[in-house]
C-alpha cells in the first residue's frame, strides 16, 4: 500500500520520515498521499505539539481550569473491564461532549486582590455555581 505513495510526496509532507526505519501510516494519511494532496494531519499544516512554557507547567488542574480560554466537558469511561485496574485501562468518552468557552477577563475580575504576598486565597470549582459541593479546591498564595 505505502509502495503506491511516491517517495518525493511523502518527504514533501511528512519531513521527519527517515528511510533507515520503517514507518507507519494512517489510512487517512495514505488515502490523502495517494490523490497528491496534503494530509489534513500533516505537520506541515502546523499541527505539531509546541513545548509548554516553565510557568505552565507548575499549575495545579485548578489553576488551570481557571486562565483556559475553553472548558471541555466530557463523560470519560473505561472502555475494558475485568481483571485491569482503572488506573491502567484504556479511556474512551461516552455521550457528547460540549466546550463551553470561559472569559478569563472576568475571572481575574472576580479574585480577590491580596493586600501582600502573604495572602492566601481558596479557589473552589464547582459544577455549577448554585450547587453546594464543591469538585476541587486548593489554598493559593
Amino acid at each position: 500500500m505505502i509502495d503506491l505513495i511516491t517517495k518525493e510526496h511523502m518527504l514533501l509532507y511528512c519531513p521527519d520520515n527517515n528511510e533507515s526505519e520503517n514507518k507507519w501510516i494512517c489510512t487517512l494519511c495514505s488515502s490523502k498521499l495517494k490523490r497528491k494532496q496534503m494530509p489534513s494531519r500533516a505537520i506541515m499544516n502546523n499541527l505539531q505539539v509546541c513545548e509548554i512554557p516553565a510557568e505552565l507547567k507548575k499549575l495545579y488542574n485548578l489553576e488551570k481550569h481557571l486562565i483556559a480560554l475553553r472548558l471541555p466537558f466530557m463523560k470519560i469511561v473505561n472502555l475494558v473491564s475485568g481483571k485491569i485496574s482503572h488506573k491502567f485501562a484504556q479511556k474512551g468518552t461516552k455521550s457528547p461532549l460540549h466546550i463551553v468557552p470561559s472569559d478569563v477577563e472576568d475571572t481575574i475580575m472576580s479574585l480577590p486582590r491580596p493586600v501582600d504576598k502573604s495572602m492566601m486565597i481558596r479557589l473552589q470549582l464547582k459544577r455549577r455555581l448554585k450547587y453546594k459541593t464543591v469538585g476541587k479546591a486548593i489554598n493559593q498564595s
